[in-house]
């Protein structure tokens, strides 16, 4: 088997399921399972998370890209940046639960000024904190736009 550009992903599979790039991965390759390892390792430690789920896209040389510029963190997700303001109040805590972990709660209210129009984000979050090596970490999160029921410009930041 001879690949059309073995010096993307040396020793990769062909793949016949989908139309891929010269430049993509394929994802059965050991090369892309090492990668996503190696991602999947970063984040639970960073997060302190007992396991994780990540998608990965396919393919498309637009998706390759942000995912290379993601991983500089040198790159916003729109340009010009959004200039955001957050409010975080009515912190509570809610519980501590049997495994030590700390559950919290609070609203949030974002501005974002972008290109496109000026818009505010209303949520509730739930966090559950863990205690690791002597500090609280975020272990949970999760965010509940007040308006999750309509349609919703994209988000292009991070709640």
């Amino acid at each position: 088997m001879e690949l059309p550009r073995a010096d993307v992903d040396p020793g990769g599979l062909l793949e016949y399921s989908v139309v891929f790039t010269d430049r993509s991965l394929n994802h059965m390759s050991q090369r892309f399972v090492g990668v996503m390892q190696e991602a999947i390792s970063i984040l639970t430690t960073t997060y302190a998370a007992d396991a994780l789920a990540m998608v990965p896209g396919g393919g498309t040389y637009a998706m390759e890209a942000v995912a290379r510029q993601l991983m500089t963190g040198k790159h916003f997700t729109q340009t010009p940046q959004s200039n955001l303001r957050r409010l975080v109040s009515n912190i509570e805590l809610i519980d501590e639960q049997p495994d030590g972990d700390i559950a919290v709660a609070s609203n949030s209210l974002i501005f974002e000024s972008s290109l496109r129009d000026d818009t505010l984000w209303a949520a509730r979050n739930e966090y559950r904190l863990r205690h690791v090596d002597g500090d609280l970490r975020m272990a949970y999160k999760k965010v509940v736009l007040v308006n999750n029921d309509k349609a919703i410009y994209t988000l292009s930041f991070l709640v």
